[in-house]
């Protein structure tokens, strides 16, 4: 897989082999070094103007039935417009979401399941540079 510089940094996790533009490390001003979310079960991919959001990590992992993806556009820090993804289970611990694309903003997720459980990444949330 080929490299991108982004903002100086090199990100060997964005696929430009066959133009998906996918990326599945975190980058944000607040936070200039890249933390792979594989490991926790966090991917993301764009695909045209949306974002396939896959989810395997600790609630999946746990039994969760409901995963819900808890997301909001730009400062991690001050989440003005939350919003609540239902996310279908497409496996037995694995759980997808489409979401749309607010180009030019980071997009901040956490996860909650039904029973008011959350991942929150040690209460950093797992956040993406969209740019």
């Amino acid at each position: 897989m080929p490299r991108l510089d982004i903002k100086g940094y090199r990100n060997p996790d964005v696929c430009t082999d066959c133009g998906c533009g996918g990326f599945l490390t975190e980058f944000s001003e607040a936070n200039p070094t890249f933390d792979n979310h594989i490991s926790k079960g966090v991917i993301l991919n764009t695909q045209g103007d949306t974002i396939r959001l896959s989810y395997n990590g600790l609630l999946a992992k746990s039994g969760a039935k409901d995963v819900y993806a808890v997301i909001n556009y730009g400062d991690n820090k001050n989440w003005d417009d939350v919003r609540y993804y239902p996310m279908d289970q497409v496996g037995q611990r694995t759980f997808e979401v489409l979401l749309p694309i607010n180009e030019n903003m980071n997009l901040n997720v956490a996860f909650k399941d039904g029973a008011n459980n959350w991942d929150n990444n040690s209460g950093k949330n797992y956040s993406f540079n969209a740019h």
